[in-house]
C-alpha cells in the first residue's frame, strides 16, 4: 500500500505542461498588463494586442501539446509564433514603445527585474565593488 504515497503527476513529471510549467506561462490578460504598465499602452492598444495574445497562447499550447512533434521542431515552431507576433505587436506601438519592448526582451522572462528581486541571477551585482582590497 506504500506504492500510493509518490507525487501525483499524472506520469508526465519534467514534460510538456508537467510540473512547473503553469508557473512560466503568463495568461494574455497577464502579458497585456505587464506590456501595459511598462511600454504605457493606450486603451485602444490593448484592445488590438489582447486578440494577439489570445492567438499566441492557443498556437503555443498547440505546438508543446504535440506530442508526435520532436523538441527541436517545437522549439522552431515556438520562435517563428514568437517572433510573428512581435511583429504584428511592434506595427501598434509608437516607436518609443517598441525600444521599451526591445528592452524589456532583453531583460527576459518577468520582464522588468526578471523572476523576482534582483533578477535571473539574484541580487543584482554592486556598483562600484564593495569587495575585498
Amino acid at each position: 500500500m506504500a506504492q500510493g504515497a509518490g507525487p501525483k503527476t499524472g506520469g508526465r513529471q519534467g514534460g510538456p505542461g508537467g510540473p512547473g510549467m503553469q508557473r512560466r506561462m503568463m495568461s494574455p490578460e497577464d502579458r497585456l498588463k505587464m506590456m501595459s504598465k511598462f511600454l504605457g499602452l493606450t486603451p485602444a492598444q490593448e484592445k488590438k494586442i489582447k486578440p494577439i495574445l489570445e492567438d499566441s497562447m492557443k498556437k503555443s499550447k498547440a505546438i508543446r501539446e504535440d506530442k508526435k512533434m520532436p523538441e527541436d521542431k517545437k522549439r522552431e515552431a515556438m520562435k517563428k509564433l514568437r517572433d510573428a507576433n512581435n511583429k504584428k505587436i511592434e506595427a501598434i506601438l509608437t516607436p518609443e514603445q517598441k525600444k521599451k519592448m526591445e528592452d524589456m526582451r532583453k531583460r527576459g522572462p518577468g520582464g522588468p527585474g526578471g523572476r523576482g528581486p534582483g533578477g535571473p541571477g539574484g541580487a543584482p551585482p554592486k556598483a562600484g565593488g564593495k569587495g575585498k582590497g
